[in-house]
């Protein structure tokens, strides 16, 4: 009997190979969308680990101090005075090749190689490629303007030893020449030196306009280091903290955990189209073979054959398609590793272009899921089959009548899903994983109320139908209901995959919609000026302190606002400052969520207040009128919460005070940007010329506004490019899916249309019959789906933006969005009818019947 079975399910596979394969193809892309989420995401983490190991190396802690660093006698003292010998001094800046084509950006780390070999092992210089190392070394401390490259950046920029290469410092240009190249070997394979420009820390205070300064020291401590810690910090002076360096690495590395979890959040969400339409394709499977399951029960099968072979086959598909599906998930990650890790250098920080690391755990993940996912789809079409007795089996009109008793069941059970899912939300505090639970026995809460909502539908839409195409159009709607146990799951798979569609698509231009608003309103001068480079708030670029003034002495120029951003880090993290001097044009750019503007402004510029954005009120749980502690050049201060304020710029907040209070708490007169505003009927190119020449000898950033929104929105779009292409594939997925569901369903019913061909269809009536009701499958499915569709953008933008970003969105729903993903479903349906309506066109009535 086994062999019976096998040869039976062999047969069915090769008489339906596109059935088949278009089953393979929907489970391999659900797997390959996880897997390749996975990968990339494992892939920049670990990029970023060695990245920051190289510049960071075995230091445990560092001292720092404000945005002007620390005074370099600091560590002369430390080192001499108090004898303390673990100890390395570091100047750490961006730096800029001056390419044509493209520009790059390097970190350059100024370090003392004699202290270092605590800390970095490259820094020795006794890796220098075809090179001798202790030549190098004393060059690097004595020539000016020398740097060290890694073999890597070196080919990449096309450079060799002895090359001078042009470089960007802030606004000033400048020119390295370079004494070696460090190969990469043992000792340094486990650190990423890519991007990396080591120099002395002479070279580098020159370089970066930082003379007498340190970015830092970095100091080795042992396990048992309490005691130590704590006469160490009474050595420093105020303003000076010592702090740990894996605090510090932490909350980097939480600037883009939010990132990461929203896109493995978005990936599961396609998983979850592709499950549910895996479900889909394996109860089709079973059903087209219950008349044959029931003559194999009636001749001997038992159920727990059936079950066996059912299960059997699940799992060989599922294998296959799973290999598959790594296949794919690991090519499709290659192309997405630099999607993502330029949307990380973007909205970030500095990470070097890395390899696409192969995890043996992702891929056992997304094996388990693919393989596991199609075992699960197969049972219960599996437990059905076998349960019913031969007879039962080989009615089909037992099937439809159970099916519809169910349907008010069904109903039920999809409100408490729904209610459960409210609930899971309600209660789930900030958790983003319990978020994405709710959502989706919210989602499957729906997909139950779709035979219900069929049923209804059908019903309204039979006498219109049937006044405008007669009996094709009754026969139609009438055989959507009749075959309600295949239906149903067809129209709920569509719906699921159309409505993810819209849900991602309304969400994304949603969040457009509001940056866009937030931008026309934010940016208020005419025109900007800035340092071109990176535009972390860590950065080291500065404008000349007195260019303000030369600016608004120009007679287009009315007005001029300015912004120094800075970085404070304390053992609670980085805080992302920002201290701005206004005028009544710029407070108009600020919106208030929490607090009154005309309140706000007068203690704002002279009192000891600060305003804080959005997301860092909601991950720091600070509301308006709280106290907020910040390290200071004059120790801890504790400074009034004003006002909490809306802002998309940056997803871990900033806090922002006036600069009359910055400069009474921080040793620090330097601008990072200015805003100008102008005369009426300024040519803003002309004035951007004039601007240039205050400052010959420089090379500003100047941008008008509308430049600015335009380049802002553009980097938005990138930075949104990997949701747009998991949006594609799960509409992919969908297609796939849902085509071979309903050309299964067409091809199952070749009796039927061979009665109705039979008692004098004509070839033409019958392919209108069949392309109608496939098209009102993918018509309910896309009424349906637009509901369900704006309530997965409601949830992800008030429940998973919010507590994955802290910022809320304008909730708006574009038609255009809605229309398409309508579309979608017509077209994958009418396209699904196309091929069994051509085909029974061309069949002829006995053949059809001659079973019957």
């Amino acid at each position: 009997m086994n062999t019976i079975l096998l040869r039976a399910s062999r047969n069915f596979f090769l008489r339906h190979p596109w059935q088949l394969g278009l089953a393979v193809t929907g489970i391999a892309l659900g797997v390959a969308v996880v897997v390749s989420i996975d990968l990339v995401r494992n892939s920049a983490e670990h990029a970023f680990v060695r990245s920051t190991e190289a510049i960071v190396g075995k230091a445990t802690h560092r001292i720092v101090a404000g945005p002007s660093g620390l005074d370099e006698t600091l560590y002369t003292r430390l080192r001499v005075e108090h004898g303390i010998r673990h100890i390395a001094p570091v100047v750490e800046g961006y730096v800029t090749v001056a390419r044509q084509q493209k520009r790059e950006t390097l970190t350059l780390l100024g370090i003392d190689p004699f202290a270092e070999r605590t800390f970095r092992d490259y820094a020795w210089l006794d890796n220098l490629r075809d090179q001798d190392d202790s030549g190098v070394l004393i060059r690097l401390l004595t020539e000016a303007n020398t740097v060290v490259l890694d073999s890597t950046t070196a080919e990449r920029l096309a450079v060799a030893v002895h090359d001078q290469l042009e470089l960007m410092v802030g606004t000033r240009k400048t020119s390295v020449r370079i004494l070696g190249i460090l190969a990469t070997s043992s000792s340094t394979s486990v650190y990423s030196l890519e991007n990396l420009m080591l120099a002395d820390i002479a070279t580098a205070q020159e370089l970066l306009g930082m003379p007498g300064r340190l970015t830092r020291i970095d100091v080795v401590l042992p396990d048992d280091h309490i005691l130590i810690v704590n006469r160490l910090r009474a050595m420093l002076p105020t303003g000076v903290e010592l702090l740990s360096a894996a605090a510090r690495n932490e909350s980097v590395k939480q600037m883009t955990r939010a990132f990461h979890t929203n896109l493995t959040a978005l990936s599961l969400l396609a998983l979850l189209v592709g499950m549910f339409l895996i479900y889909n394709t394996m109860t089709f499977m079973v059903m087209q073979r219950r008349s044959l399951m029931g003559t194999l029960r009636a001749l001997g099968t038992t159920q727990k054959q059936l079950f066996t072979i059912i299960a059997g086959e699940a799992l060989v598909i599922g294998v296959v398609a799973s290999v598959i599906g790594l296949l794919l998930g690991v090519g499709l990650a290659q192309g997405l590793l630099q999607v993502v890790n330029r949307t990380i250098n973007e909205l970030y920080f500095l990470l070097p272009d890395s390899n696409l690391t192969l995890s043996a755990s992702v891929m056992l993940k997304g094996g388990l899921l693919g393989v596991m996912g199609t075992l699960l789809a197969a049972i219960p079409p599996a437990l059905e089959a076998s349960s019913v007795t031969p007879r039962q089996a080989l009615m089909r009109s037992h099937l439809e009548r159970r099916t519809r008793k169910l349907v008010n069941k069904a109903s039920l059970a999809g409100v408490v899903a729904i209610g459960i899912g409210v609930i899971i939300i309600y209660f789930s505090g900030r958790s983003i994983g319990f978020g994405f639970a709710g959502i989706f026995v919210i989602i499957i809460g729906f997909t139950l109320l779709t035979p219900i909502t069929t049923v209804v539908l059908m019903a309204l839409l039979k006498p219109v139908l049937g006044k405008m195409f007669g009996i094709v159009g009754r026969l139609a709607s009438q055989s959507v209901v009749a075959s309600l146990s295949r239906t149903a799951a067809a129209i709920a798979a569509l719906m699921i995959a159309i409505a993810t569609v819209i849900g991602i698509g309304l969400m994304v231009n949603n969040f457009r919609l509001s940056v866009d608003q937030w931008l026309q309103n934010l940016l208020r001068a005419d025109m900007y000026v800035a340092v071109p480079g990176p535009t972390s708030p860590g950065s080291n670029f500065y404008l000349d302190k007195n260019l303000a003034d030369a600016i608004l002495a120009l007679p287009e120029v009315n007005e001029v606002s300015n912004v120094r951003r800075v970085q404070i880090e304390s053992e609670t993290g980085l805080t992302d400052l920002a201290a701005y001097e206004l005028n009544e044009y710029a407070y108009q750019g600020f919106r208030f969520k929490h607090g009154v503007a005309e309140k706000i402004w007068p203690v704002f510029e002279q009192g000891d207040g600060v305003i804080i954005s959005e997301p860092y009120a909601y991950h720091h749980d600070i509301q308006m009128g709280d106290s907020l502690q910040l390290r200071t050049d004059h120790g801890y201060h504790q400074f009034k919460v004003l006002g909490v304020y809306m802002d998309y710029g940056s997803d871990q907040g900033v806090v922002s005070l006036s600069r009359r209070t910055y400069e009474r708490h921080w040793n620090d007169d330097r601008y990072s940007g200015l805003g100008i505003y102008t005369v009426p009927g300024t040519d803003m190119e002309k004035l951007r010329t004039k601007v240039q020449q205050l400052v010959p000898d420089q090379n500003l950033w100047i941008q008008d506004r509308r430049k600015i929104l335009q380049a802002s929105l553009e980097v938005f779009d990138n930075t949104f490019v990997i949701t747009e292409i998991l949006r594609v594939l799960a509409a992919i997925i969908a297609f796939v899916s849902v085509f071979s569901a309903l050309m299964a369903l067409q091809l199952e019913r070749t009796q039927e249309h061979g009665l109705l061909r039979a008692i004098g269809f004509s070839p033409g009536q019958l392919q209108a019959l069949i392309v109608s009701e496939t098209g009102l499958l993918g018509l309910v499915a896309g009424v349906l789906a637009i509901p369900v569709g704006c309530m997965i953008t409601t949830l992800l933008i008030i429940v998973i933006n919010r507590r994955s970003f802290g910022w809320t969105m304008e909730l708006q729903f574009s038609p255009d969005i809605i229309i398409q993903g309508i579309v979608l479903g017509l077209l994958a349906a009418l396209l699904a009818g196309i091929y069994p309506a051509w085909k029974m066109s061309r069949t002829e009535p006995a053949q059809a019947l001659r079973t019957e």
